[in-house]
């Protein structure tokens, strides 16, 4: 039979041999040529045994008696090819009998398996050899679970730990880290597992058994094994290398200078303050020739910033032989640019305390000052477009609009007139003023609505605005001049004007004049300018749209389709009648699907029951009003201002609404934008705040952590007394549980003030957070030897707030009055901090003896960006106010006589929200 299926069985790979009792070969099939290198008729009534000389661990006469008693057999064997190579087989043996039973053949299925042997063996030898390495290997190796508990460590990782190895295995990790380092190794462990692969480094510190700490630097890999991800964690012990490091810090003083302020010029001055030395980094470019400015004082190379009075205190400064830090001027470079420094530098004495001069540090600032613009002209930028916006949307009437829109206008540009005349065209016969906002000295140059003729100035401005595909300017310096005629008729010095263009209607001319002076339009301001003539373009659509639909009894089609706003007329069946394409693009449909639906198809059965038939039913009983929310549609999810006007259309009675839908999702984001970024800047001022006092928290956080490394070391000797003081030793690590806890609230002080979180009203007692801002300000005060005194008043009731914003505006006065106090000067330094209970409130005041406030910035001092300190924002006073503003408070400043100044906010209290 096998050789009516020969054909067959030369297909498979596998060696087909069949030998009779004997062992003489009978069938040898091509895999078996293959396999072994002999030919069937050199194969064939050969002994298999002798022929392949087999080789197994097993005796070949067990096999055969086993194959015999049971018909089968499964093993590995060795054979040997013709060439003599060795070959591992898996062999299947299956006795074959006649018909009478006894048996006459044993049929032989060997499929080679020698590769997967040897790659078998060499794992075997891998393993080995890793685990001899994990072992032996002098770094600290750990293998950590996802649980973060100890899998395996190496002999070295637990001796160099006081341990075994079995004590540590299953033990959390994190047990043998500092306690101040846990959550930090923890954070970077479970990042590490979330990147398998990745090589993540970091430095902690570990504790022996016996107590004593080492540095390591641990390298952590995640991978992936069938039982779940585990860490693979090579530790370096650089507990010395951190020593010589520290040793080296403090040797080296112009290192840690350097270090310090991360400078890009490194100078020296004598004691009459000229340049005896600069050393220039290599980052910083154009700098001045060598030697050049040697033997110079700082106010002696030419400047462009800043003023005279910054110089002044500089000076005076230099002349105390105070150090200073972060003095900011800006310098023309060789290429016409401009260059903004930020110097700090330290007064230098000899052995007998004589002054000697300066050293110092300069940072180059002046992509942080570039960063600082931008900032600034993307907050006006949108807070502009805010207010602008605000106006639009804040009625339905035509000529409120435009007089609210040009108010904000003539703000926002300190200009002296804003204006809007129609048409614009160079081919009309006249034209007219619609609308002007001017200032009080220079009176407006139209009469409203007075028909003008068409003269051949007014032309070209037109021609030349019509032609532009934006703003266009007027006036010396600028792109075209003034025309006399209108130059000398109006009394205008400069212009900026822009063509707009509202659908269904001819084009205006949105313009705005400078009269007191010429003016030079700058790029910022023509952006502005334009994006508030588009926005002005589609309300202006939208509104004399909709003034048209009020004073129609008939909707035209052409006065649909041009609108920029969705427009429906739905009847009192709550179905639509007509709608225009924008509506149609609002919920991803054709004008054409959606008309004769019902609007709850549109919006759904639920929404359209609690929102829009109580609004239908307002509508037809004669109400016109607005309202504005968000809204889900197949495009995505749109902030839509809807308005309801009742339609009569030839009938007594409301027989339809008309609802006007304006997609506002971009002046909401622009408006989260604003908040965004005012947060975010109130957050640098808290953080800003906060490096003004680092060396106070410094302090602060150095009192417990001494305290705590002397109670340790009472308690090692309490410990190591015979016997052991058992009761001296607890309370020794009594006084150190209660030190750490100091030291925890200062960083939990710190960290809530900088943490990123949104503002969350509650109780707050404000003695508390006064409390807690002297602690950050306590050592300030003490260095700069200011005498506190404080007068909180008894019983004072809370008040309900944000706790963090409250803390961040008494910071920020008690930060300024201690600047204020510390400038040189014979004066007593003085701050006196109270409170006191108001009339339904309470109130809190900081009062110092400083140089206080000049009359002529006292009605600018709480505007955004105004600022008398060299390195300061000017965000400070602003952000405090428009917090305790926020609070239903007031923030208010006086003189504090003989000398300084008082600054003083009011609350309300309160149990809960106002």
């Amino acid at each position: 039979m096998l050789r009516e299926h020969a054909d067959l069985l030369n297909l498979t790979h596998d060696a087909m041999i069949v030998r009779d009792m004997d062992a003489s070969i009978t069938y040898w099939n091509r895999g078996a040529e293959k396999m072994y290198g002999w030919t069937a008729q050199e194969a064939l009534g050969r002994s298999a045994p002798e022929l392949l000389k087999t080789v197994s661990t097993v005796p070949l006469e067990q096999i055969e008696s086993q194959v015999l008693r049971t018909g089968r057999w499964e093993g590995e064997l060795v054979h040997h090819r013709r060439d003599g190579t060795p070959v591992v087989v898996a062999s299947r043996l299956a006795l074959q009998r006649d018909e009478q039973g006894e048996p006459v053949a044993i049929l032989a299925t060997n499929t080679d398996i020698t590769q997967h042997k040897r790659a078998e063996e060499a794992r075997r030898d891998l393993e080995e050899q890793w685990q001899a390495a994990f072992e032996a290997n002098p770094t600290m190796y750990f293998i950590i679970d996802a649980g973060g508990a100890i899998l395996s460590v190496n002999p070295v990782g637990a001796e160099q730990l006081g341990w075994r190895v079995g004590q540590l295995i299953g033990q959390p990790v994190l047990n043998v880290f500092h306690e101040a380092d846990r959550a930090f190794v923890q954070e970077n462990a479970e990042q590490a597992f979330r990147q398998p692969g990745r090589v993540m480094r970091w430095q902690a510190r570990k504790v022996r058994k016996d107590g004593t700490v080492l540095w390591v630097r641990e390298s952590a890999n995640a991978v992936v094994l069938r039982g779940g991800p585990v860490l693979l964690v090579a530790c370096e012990d650089i507990t010395e290398r951190r020593r010589a490091e520290e040793a080296l810090r403090e040797s080296e003083e112009r290192f840690r200078t350097l270090v310090k302020f991360s400078f890009d010029v490194y100078w020296e001055s004598d004691a009459r303050h000229r340049f005896t030395r600069q050393e220039y980094s290599e980052r910083f470019d154009r700098a001045p020739a060598p030697g050049s400015e040697i033997g110079k004082t700082r106010w002696e190379v030419p400047y462009l910033a800043p003023d005279e009075e910054a110089w002044r205190r500089h000076r005076a400064a230099l002349d105390a032989h105070v150090p200073f830090r972060d003095f900011e001027l800006a310098r023309a470079t060789s290429d016409g640019g401009v260059r903004h420094v930020s110097v700090s530098g330290l007064p230098m004495f000899d052995e007998a305390g004589r002054f000697r001069g300066y050293r110092g540090v300069g940072r180059d600032v002046s992509e942080r000052k570039r960063a600082d613009d931008a900032l600034r002209a993307h907050l006006s930028f949108l807070e502009s477009m805010d207010r602008v916006n605000r106006a639009m949307q804040g009625t339905n009437d035509l000529e409120k609009m435009m007089s609210d829109v040009l108010d904000a206008v003539l703000d926002i540009f300190a200009c002296d007139r804003a204006w809007l005349t129609y048409p614009c065209d160079p081919g009309a016969a006249g034209w007219r003023a619609v609308m002007e906002q001017t200032r009080p000295e220079f009176p407006g140059a139209f009469s409203l609505g007075v028909e003008l003729p068409l003269d051949a100035d007014v032309a070209t401005v037109f021609r030349t605005a019509r032609a532009a595909s934006g703003a266009v300017s007027f006036g010396p310096a600028c792109e075209l001049p003034v025309p006399a005629h209108l130059a000398e008729s109006f009394s205008i010095r400069s212009v900026l004007a822009m063509a707009l263009y509202p659908k269904a209607d001819q084009p205006y001319l949105f313009g705005l004049h400078q009269c007191s002076r010429p003016r030079a339009w700058t790029a910022q301001e023509k952006r502005l300018f334009e994006e508030i003539g588009h926005r002005l373009a589609d309300a202006l659509t939208s509104l004399l749209i909709f003034r048209s639909l009020r004073e129609s009894e008939y909707l035209t089609r052409q006065v649909f389709e041009s609108a920029s706003d969705g427009i429906a007329v739905i009847g009192r069946d709550c179905r639509y009648q007509r709608v225009n394409a924008v509506y149609g693009r609002h919920w991803g449909m054709s004008a054409e699907e959606i008309v004769g639906m019902h609007v709850a198809d549109i919006f759904g059965t639920e929404f359209f029951d609690h929102t829009v038939k109580p609004s239908l039913d307002r509508c037809f009983a004669g109400e016109q009003f607005t309202f504005a929310e968000w809204y889900t549609t197949d495009p995505g999810r749109t902030y839509l201002s809807v308005s309801y006007s009742p339609l009569r259309l030839g009938a007594e009675r409301q027989e339809a609404a008309l609802v006007i839908t304006r997609d506002l999702t971009h002046h909401v984001l622009a408006s989260e934008a604003l908040r965004e970024a005012q947060a975010a800047l109130a957050r640098v001022n808290r953080v800003t705040t906060l490096g003004v006092l680092a060396a106070s928290i410094a302090h602060e956080v150095n009192q417990p952590l001494g305290a705590m490394v002397a109670s340790a070391g009472s308690c090692a000797r309490w410990l190591a007394a015979q016997p052991p003081e058992l009761d001296k030793a607890q309370r020794s690590l009594e006084r150190i549980a209660r030190d750490g806890k100091r030291a925890s609230e200062v960083i939990d002080r710190i960290r809530a003030l900088v943490m990123r979180q949104p503002p969350r009203r509650d109780r707050v007692d404000l003695h508390q957070v006064i409390l807690d801002v002297l602690a950050f300000t306590r050592d300030q005060m003490r260095r700069n030897d200011i005498a506190l005194q404080t007068a909180l008043a008894d019983d004072l009731p809370p008040v309900w707030g944000d706790r963090v914003q409250l803390q961040q505006v008494v910071l920020n006065l008690i930060v300024n009055a201690i600047e204020a106090v510390s400038a040189p000067g014979s004066r007593p330094r003085q701050l006196v901090i109270g409170t006191s209970q108001a009339e339904g409130g309470v109130c809190f005041e900081v009062r110092d003896s400083g140089p206080g406030v000049a009359p002529e910035i006292a009605d600018t001092l709480f505007e955004p960006f105004h600022t008398s300190k060299a390195q300061g924002i000017g965000m400070g006073l602003s952000i405090s106010r428009s917090i305790i503003e926020a609070h239903g408070g007031q923030l208010w400043t006086a003189p504090n006589l003989p000398h300084g100044a008082v600054f003083q906010f009011s609350l309300p209290a309160g149990q809960r929200e106002p």
